[in-house]
């Protein structure tokens, strides 16, 4: 019995120096990527210290606090790239984006919607329309993201996860006795 209790603890011992080893360098990767995020976010702070009317800075400071999972200062960000370019649709679809997740459903609406109206390019227009049908759907209003969700895959028949979802926007409808005819 004792032998057996050896062994085992032997290989209890292997195994927890392996994964101190694994541990170690991880801890050290982790380390490096946050140094790297804090110099990318001071280098983003100066950018837009130097260029301060500049839309496309403030667009990449909303990407890098959104991908952070500071929504609240992404959101601001694409606020102000917004204010800085009226007229550019990706910064009104990404501060839709950030507005919806943040759970601020009026100001998201229009946002997208205004998305909509100034894109040209389809896919921008596909990827706001999948977002309004989100929107949509989380504030339960099935009718209105089954509109939003089919017109995203008129755009971009591929999407695979806006299909989805307008199959299951289409199963509430159904399941409420409401029908397709949206």
């Amino acid at each position: 019995m004792v032998a057996v209790q050896r062994t085992v603890d032997a290989a209890e011992a292997s195994v927890r120096d392996a994964y101190k080893d694994d541990y170690l360098l991880l801890t050290a990767v982790a380390a490096g990527i946050e140094a790297a995020r804090r110099g990318i976010e001071r280098a983003l702070d100066a950018l837009a210290e130097r260029e301060p009317r500049s839309a496309p800075v403030a667009m990449a400071m909303g990407r890098f606090r959104a991908r952070r999972g500071d929504l609240d200062a992404a959101a601001v960000a694409f606020g102000r790239a917004v204010d800085l370019d009226d007229e550019s649709p990706h910064a009104w679809h990404t501060l839709g984006e950030a507005l919806a997740e943040l759970g601020r459903t009026e100001p998201a609406r229009d946002a997208l919607r205004r998305a909509i109206a100034l894109g040209l390019d389809a896919d921008l227009r596909a990827r706001a329309y999948a977002a309004l049908g989100r929107v949509h759907a989380r504030a339960g209003e099935w009718p209105a993201a089954a509109r939003a969700q089919e017109k995203a895959l008129e755009l971009n028949a591929d999407d695979r996860l806006v299909a989805l979802d307008y199959g299951r926007t289409l199963a509430r409808l159904s399941a409420r006795g409401g029908g397709t005819g949206f």
